[in-house]
């Protein structure tokens, strides 16, 4: 992925899936590889969204109005540009799954446990030294994916979770 910014065809083609899905109401939003490096405003519009495809862009944060889409259960912000976790996701409750693996994420910070519907979390090859132990209150979470990271042991309250499924090939 280079380092150019969406292409005017880029910027259009995402402006017409968001139309289409208002006027459709449609559930599913995928803007998957277009090189956006900002959250089109118009996105947030849609109160309906439950499911949002973001990878392979070139974002590095939120708007502020993403805590509008407070339906939202799927959100994949994989191969992106996040130094630091998008702290307004922590306001979207309705989340089941996020990916944000392949970012540059150095630290969860412990109010994820707010997100108490999650199931599925993945964090694969970010720059986390640990994960919060906050994390274990999640009593929904069934997956969490920490592979290819920098962290060398995993809170007790994460490894005593019955049903957690955890995935890090390093520990």
């Amino acid at each position: 992925m280079g380092d150019e910014g969406p292409s005017f065809f880029d910027i259009m083609y995402s402006q017409a899936i968001i139309e289409r899905s208002q006027i459709e109401s449609r559930s599913t939003v995928n803007l998957s590889n277009l090189k956006l490096n900002i959250i089109p405003l118009n996105l947030t519009q849609i109160k309906f969204l439950s499911n949002l495809y973001l990878d392979k862009n070139l974002l590095s944060n939120l708007p502020p109005e993403f805590t509008q889409l407070e339906n939202l259960q799927i959100l994949t912000l994989d191969y992106n540009r996040f130094i630091n976790f998008p702290t307004n996701l922590l306001f979207l409750t309705s989340l089941v799954k996020i990916n944000l693996s392949h970012n540059e994420i150095k630290e969860i910070p412990a109010e994820i446990k707010q997100l108490e519907n999650l199931e599925v979390l993945w964090l694969n090859n970010c720059q986390l030294n640990r994960l919060p132990s906050e994390i274990g209150q999640l009593v929904n979470l069934d997956t969490l994916g920490a592979r290819w990271n920098n962290i060398e042991t995993i809170p007790k309250e994460i490894m005593e979770m019955e049903s957690l499924r955890l995935v890090n090939s390093q520990i």
